[in-house]
């Protein structure tokens, strides 16, 4: 009896498996889908090799894994969302095609798009309650990971400042591109900016922790700011402008509130000017009513015939002839030249893109699903919400809707992945942990031991 005790303890302490190589490999990587292996994102590609290698672990324990955790809760409600999306997207697969000429090949195989596509939004899903669940349990993989991000961030920010110079008086485009605006890496400087906005708000929340000592946080600070204006991104002025506007008017007093709308005022003032808002606004309005004449007229033009301007007349019309079930996920560029949504325009020989956020999403999804997909991005700010989550997380949860809604890829991994840093810090039962608004550095942090393997 004395040797079985002996042993017992020996065994229950055994050290489990490290996860650190895989949350570095997300949060590093998160901020970088520029950098592909063909037309896979490098991330992506580990990604599918780790859940290759779960799968196989699973099946070596006789697919006993039992479900625990945010798995169970909320977990079923996004399988059951992306069951729906599966099923919707599947299907299209019989609706006619119009590939592009020159496009890829898999372009013309039936349903292989939608695989794919499926499989980059169910990665993304997977694994932000992934890293989620495996931070829940353990406090200091949490906080290893958000210090990933933030210097991941850190980093691309000066490179991108490094190759300004580069791009001034050698015009040579490496994450600078355009009128002089940084993209770090990503292949626009809007989904860049509003990955900065979010890696600041982890930045703060790891100052007020005390993770971060003063001099970390104050060059995290200017390197962000510099950053945010290298980007010259309006949709991350605005995501940076609704975060703070909700953290105000979340549960503040009204001095707190009055004093932030003066602040507010005077900087969406500056906005206004420095981004002469009246005259944008009208040539918008210009490009949506001549959208049509102007392709029509400009075919070889590919800033006019591909993009965001002649979406802006397909779009729509694939919205009004599918509004329930849509034309499938990712088959825009593969209907795009039917001519019942090109009208008077000519088709295009090339792989196209809309790039019109949550709008093209309705044309390829269907509108239920796009609102079941929205109210499943919803669920970490409804949570952080009634579980009395602290202010930056609860901005943190909602991050990732207002991301989406402006114009981000919904298969970009880290909105996915800040939504699981604030999944990581809320109790799984309602009210059972309340802990003080004013100091976050104690927030629930979740126990101390490490995750379990797999």
């Amino acid at each position: 009896m004395a040797a079985a005790a002996a042993v017992m303890p020996a065994r229950m302490n055994k050290p489990r498996m490290d996860h650190r190589f895989v949350i570095w490999m997300l949060c590093v990587w998160a901020g970088w889908p520029l950098l592909k292996l063909a037309n896979i994102q490098l991330l992506e590609g580990f990604l599918l090799l780790h859940m290759a290698y779960l799968l196989l672990r699973w099946m070596a324990r006789g697919f006993t894994i039992p479900v625990a955790g945010l798995w169970r809760q909320p977990g079923k409600w996004q399988g059951l969302v992306m069951l729906c999306i599966v099923l919707v997207s599947m299907s299209s697969v019989l609706q006619p095609r119009y590939p592009p000429i020159h496009g890829t090949y898999f372009l013309s195989v039936p349903g292989l798009v939608v695989v794919m596509r499926l499989t980059e939004l169910g990665l993304c899903v997977f694994y932000g309650f992934y890293a989620a669940e495996l931070m829940r349990r353990d406090s200091k993989l949490r906080e290893y990971a958000m210090k990933c991000y933030v210097w991941s961030a850190v980093v691309s920010a000066w490179i991108v400042f490094a190759c300004f110079p580069l791009y001034q008086f050698a015009h040579i485009e490496i994450l600078v591109y355009g009128d002089n605006r940084g993209r770090g890496g990503f292949t626009e400087g809007g989904p860049w900016g509003m990955y900065l906005v979010t890696a600041a708000i982890v930045a703060r929340i790891l100052t007020v922790r005390k993770e971060f000592t003063h001099r970390q946080a104050v060059f995290v600070f200017f390197t962000m700011a510099g950053a945010f204006l290298a980007a010259r991104s309006k949709s991350s002025a605005a995501l940076a402008t609704l975060i703070l506007l909700v953290g105000i008017f979340w549960k503040s007093d009204w001095r707190q509130k009055i004093t932030s709308l003066i602040g507010i005022g005077l900087v969406a003032t500056a906005f206004w000017f420095l981004l002469d808002v009246p005259a944008w606004w009208q040539e918008s309005k210009k490009v949506r009513l001549m959208a049509e004449v102007m392709v029509q007229n400009d075919p070889a033009n590919p800033n006019v015939a591909y993009g965001r301007i002649a979406a802006a007349v397909i779009v729509p019309r694939m919205i009004a002839a599918h509004p329930l079930l849509g034309i499938g996920f990712g088959h825009y560029s593969v209907m795009r030249n039917d001519p019942e949504y090109l009208g008077i325009m000519y088709p295009v020989e090339g792989y196209d893109l809309p790039g019109l956020g949550v709008v093209s999403m309705a044309a390829e999804l269907g509108i239920p699903c796009l609102v079941a997909l929205f109210m499943m991005m919803l669920y970490p700010a409804y949570w952080a919400n009634k579980t009395g989550a602290h202010r930056l997380v609860f901005s943190l949860a909602l991050a990732q809707p207002l991301v989406t809604l402006l114009g981000a890829n919904v298969t970009f991994i880290y909105p996915w992945l800040i939504s699981g840093f604030a999944l990581s810090f809320m109790p799984l039962q309602k009210k059972a942990m309340l802990a003080p608004r004013r100091v976050i550095r104690r927030l629930p942090a979740g126990s101390q031991r490490p995750a379990p393997a797999g």
